[in-house]
């Protein structure tokens, strides 16, 4: 009997990417985090030569990330930070990055459910989810996302619908592992 890795399917969608993204809460769950730690640590030991990884400068995913793949582009906000503003140019800097690459692919790692009033276009529209906000970017810049939504955050697949909310007719697959479930948009 074949075993398949719960990862594989994630990883899979970064096949033959040149960038891949990582963006995510600075207070994510126990199971994001760790999920989050595999992947990229899988992703880092099985990237095709010359990709390369982009990811923020905050705790939590960020810095998940950080601790996985030596020398990744590290997208940073200017300190000390005056306003929250700053937050959304540095990950709009991080997207611009991602999708200049062939076959970008955006990881993320959201710690609550998508806000109503996020739409995926060419411009920022967090509503107030640096995460979400990024995800939307993304996906109007051209990037497929992978979304991971640890199995706790919805009671059954039928809720994750509604955590991912206005992007949800977006989806191209939903993958259940036994972490949870990953969302493919694009």
């Amino acid at each position: 009997m074949a075993v398949i890795h719960s990862f594989s399917v994630p990883l899979s969608v970064a096949g033959g990417a040149s960038r891949i993204a990582f963006t995510g809460s600075r207070a994510p769950s126990g199971a994001s985090l760790s999920v989050c730690s595999q992947v990229a640590g899988l992703l880092w030991a099985h990237m095709p030569v010359g990709a390369r990884v982009g990811v923020g400068c905050c705790s939590g995913i960020d810095q998940a990330v950080r601790h996985q793949v030596p020398g990744v582009v590290l997208f940073s906000v200017a300190r000390p930070v005056v306003h929250r503003g700053a937050f959304v140019v540095r990950s709009i800097r991080l997207v611009r990055w991602l999708c200049r690459g062939a076959g970008a692919v955006l990881f993320a790692f959201p710690s609550h459910g998508c806000p109503s009033g996020v739409v995926a276009g060419s411009s920022w529209a967090g509503c107030g989810s640096g995460t979400w906000g990024t995800v939307a970017l993304a996906l109007g810049s051209g990037a497929r996302v992978v979304v991971f939504v640890p199995r706790g955050a919805v009671g059954s697949s039928a809720g994750l619908a509604a955590f991912v909310g206005p992007l949800w007719g977006r989806c191209v697959l939903v993958h259940h592992s036994f972490h949870g479930y990953w969302v493919f948009l694009s």
